[in-house]
């Protein structure tokens, strides 16, 4: 499905740029239908493009992890807990890449959730550090999931960690 719609708008794209239109220098092309050489010429090569172009494009999915930093968990359970109790947890990594890498920002999905982390330490291949995380359950009912994402200075640069469990009120 992502082919075709690359495909169409590509397509569309060769559409359009036979039109007259001006070049990168501000003049007129000359002759607008002729084929510049690194345009293609053929649905074949338009989709030969396409295919080249996709298998090459990576996300954050395809890449595994732990491609940078190897966390001993990505999710804890606090399990049950009294509304308004907080909770603190500490998630630890290694740096199991070949390169010095930084944690530049640490975040949560909610305000009640705090990552704290060691802010400009350059951690080195085989380094262990560790994000801190604490959960404060006032106000909070129900199940509770929570996201943190931790943004390097490397590939991937989003991470993400998840704290979950359950809060529950006193009935008095």
């Amino acid at each position: 499905m992502k082919k075709s719609i690359i495909l169409i708008s590509m397509v569309a794209a060769l559409t359009a740029c036979n039109q007259q239109e001006v070049s990168n220098n501000g003049h007129d092309h000359d002759h607008p239908h002729e084929h510049d050489a690194s345009t293609p010429a053929t649905v074949e090569d338009i989709k030969s493009k396409v295919n080249e172009a996709t298998s090459k494009k990576k996300t954050i999915q395809d890449v595994p992890r732990d491609s940078i930093f190897s966390f001993d968990e990505y999710h804890y359970n606090f399990g049950t807990i009294k509304q308004g109790a907080v909770v603190q947890h500490t998630f630890t990594f290694t740096n199991t890449s070949d390169q010095t890498v930084k944690i530049v920002n640490a975040n949560a999905s909610c305000g009640c959730t705090v990552p704290t982390y060691e802010k400009g330490r350059l951690i080195t291949p085989g380094s262990k550090g560790k994000i801190d995380v604490e959960f404060n359950s006032a106000g909070k009912q129900g199940k509770m999931v929570k996201s943190i994402r931790i943004y390097t200075d490397a590939t991937p640069k989003v991470m993400r960690l998840q704290l979950t469990g359950m809060v529950e009120v006193d009935k008095k």
